[in-house]
C-alpha cells in the first residue's frame, strides 16, 4: 500500500489452508506472499510456515511432484506422504478418495470368497471365525 507520503506499508496476512509463509523475517521493500503447496497436497491448518507442512490428503498417494489419488484397490492415509498402498489379494476400494484412507476400506471383491489361512473353502457369513478380530485383521483376510 503507498501511503500519502509515498511511502510503503506491508502488512502481514495469515497464509490460507493449502498454503504457506516462506520468511520469518522480511528487509526493506520484499514481499513474501503465501506460497500454494505442490500439486494435489494440502495443509491442516491456516497459518502454515513451511512446505513440509504441506501433506497428501487422504486418497491420494505421495509423489516428488506432489499427490496423486489412488486407484481402486488402493489406499493412503492423510499426512502419509508414501504411494498408495495396494489391497490385499482380492480386495477392493472404492473410487472415492474419502472411502480409501486405510486397509479397513479394502473390502472383498463381489463375486470372491474369503479364505482363512490354508483352507480352501470359502467362509460364509455365518462363520464366527472372525469374532474377536480386529479391523484391521479382518481386513487382511
Amino acid at each position: 500500500v503507498i501511503l500519502s507520503d509515498n511511502t510503503l506499508e506491508f502488512s502481514a496476512v495469515l497464509c490460507d489452508k493449502n498454503t504457506y509463509g516462506v520468511a520469518n523475517t522480511t528487509y526493506g521493500l520484499q514481499s513474501t506472499p503465501c506460497k500454494p503447496c505442490q500439486r494435489n497436497l494440502i495443509t491442516l491448518q491456516n497459518g502454515s510456515r513451511s512446505y513440509t507442512d504441506c501433506v497428501n490428503p487422504a486418497g491420494y498417494g505421495y509423489s516428488p511432484s506432489g499427490a496423486t489419488q489412488c486407484p481402486p484397490g488402493s489406499y493412503a492415509p492423510v499426512g502419509s506422504m508414501q504411494g498408495c498402498v495396494q489391497c490385499p489379494a482380492g480386495r477392493t476400494t472404492d473410487s472415492d478418495p474419502t472411502k480409501q484412507i486405510a486397509i479397513t476400506d479394502c473390502y472383498v471383491i463381489p463375486g470372491h470368497g474369503i479364505f482363512v489361512g490354508s483352507n480352501p473353502s470359502p467362509a460364509g457369513p455365518w462363520d464366527p471365525s472372525t469374532s474377536g478380530m480386529n479391523d484391521t485383521t479382518k481386513a487382511m483376510l
